[in-house]
């Protein structure tokens, strides 16, 4: 029942509050002179002191529903009210308060604040806030808070934050935060931020961060980070995208860039036109990269395969191996990875890269401390001879270190590598 009645008198209080400016206009085709009140009463509104509702007053008391045109001071209700033209001063009631035209001040309400244009002070509310045109100053409720146009300050919520131009501030929620074309400050939330064209600033998000137009700062997100134009900055997340980037660097599972000037880390990097540094298992350029098979036999594991990206000098090996050489293990597999760049190119080139295999041992995807799995790291130096246009003989040495999966680190054991194999692209 109590909350049945809550609710029932919300209703009534946002029905008048839509009815409010279409009354009051009608009454302005009126005569009519309003009065200055330094205190007035209101039980439900016209049963009340003031007779229009462009009235003012000092000092303004409700106890269920009051509408009063201007309040310079305190207006004070239990229920709700609701001021045609502005308030200046501090607006406190138990449901919602409304200004018509601008605050200047404060407005504390138990469910609903709203400022029909203007709003310079702040907004406190057990449900939403809203300022139909600016804002400068703070906005804090228990569900959302909504700036019209453009808000220098800062908006903190339980649910969700939204400005329809321009933010300069702070946006702080649960769900998520919209800025619909401009945002200069700070974005933090547990969902998702988005921002319609440019961000100069910082956004944060459990979920992902989207800027239409160009970045500049730091996107941070569990998923995903997009912008639509040019980062400057640099995205963390686990799938970062931007079109274009110069002077920033995208770290994460996967990175995708159209044209890439800067830094890339990932498993996976992906790049239209590549003038920096991809560092990751797979680094892929449409335009100035290469992928090619690759093949070769060791003295860790016996046979080796696997796919050879390079973008530039730079060059990344993903393979799968079978046999361990070292201890007779004819059933062991290896999976590797190796990350390095081409010292010289020529007929000849000369490579040098280190890497990283793991030695599944006997039991596959099992280790035990009879037949342990091993991690070995190396460190390799390594020639390509191009025996056609297609095809090159590769062969080369280097040193790796080999540690038992059930063993300290540092109880590993350095041992020569050498290798033979074939490229062909």
């Amino acid at each position: 029942m109590k909350t049945a009645a809550i609710i029932a008198i919300l209703s009534l209080t946002l029905l008048h509050v839509s009815n409010f400016q279409l009354s009051a206009q009608e009454e302005d085709k009126l005569s009519y002179s309003p009065r200055h009140y330094p205190v007035n009463l209101s039980i439900w509104y016209p049963l009340s002191i003031n007779r229009t509702p462009h009235d003012s007053a000092n000092l303004n008391f409700t106890l269920l529903y009051g509408r009063m045109g201007t309040v310079k001071g305190l207006d004070l209700a239990l229920g709700a009210s609701a001021l045609t033209h502005e308030l200046k001063g501090i607006q406190v009631t138990g449901i919602a308060g409304v200004s018509g035209d601008s605050t200047s001040g404060a407005q504390i309400s138990g469910l609903v604040s709203i400022a029909g244009d203007d709003l310079m002070g702040g907004q406190v509310s057990g449900l939403i806030n809203i300022a139909g045109n600016t804002g400068k100053g703070i906005q804090v409720a228990g569900g959302m808070n909504i700036t019209g146009s453009q808000l220098q300050g800062i908006q903190a919520s339980g649910l969700f934050n939204i400005v329809g131009d321009q933010l300069d501030g702070f946006q702080a929620t649960g769900a998520f935060n919209i800025v619909g074309e401009r945002l200069k400050g700070f974005q933090a939330v547990g969902g998702f931020n988005v921002v319609g064209e440019s961000c100069v600033g910082f956004q944060a998000a459990g979920l992902f961060n989207v800027t239409g137009g160009n970045f500049k700062g730091l996107q941070a997100a569990g998923l995903f980070n997009i912008v639509g134009e040019e980062l400057t900055g640099a995205q963390i997340g686990t799938f970062n995208v931007a079109p274009t980037f110069s002077n920033a660097a995208q770290i994460g599972i996967v990175n995708v860039s159209v044209e890439m000037r800067g830094f890339q880390l990932g498993l996976v990097n992906w790049n239209g036109e590549t003038h920096g540094v991809p560092v990751g298992f797979v680094n892929v350029s449409k335009k100035d990269g290469r992928i090619k098979w690759i093949s070769w036999g060791s003295n860790l594991s016996a046979i080796n395969s696997g796919a050879k990206f390079e973008v530039g000098k730079i060059y990344s090996i993903v393979a799968l191996g079978y046999g361990n050489l070292m201890k007779d293990k004819g059933s062991a597999l290896s999976y590797a990875g190796y990350y390095g760049w081409y010292v010289y190119e020529s007929e000849v080139a000369v490579g040098v890269d280190v890497g990283y295999m793991y030695m599944d041992n006997k039991k596959i995807f099992q280790s035990n401390p009879d037949a342990p799995d091993q991690n070995i790291l190396m460190g390799r130096v390594h020639m390509s001879y191009y025996l056609s246009s297609s095809i090159s003989l590769i062969g080369g040495a280097g040193l790796s270190y080999i540690t038992d999966r059930h063993q300290s680190f540092g109880n590993g054991k350095f041992r020569p590598l050498f290798f033979v194999g074939l490229e062909a692209f």
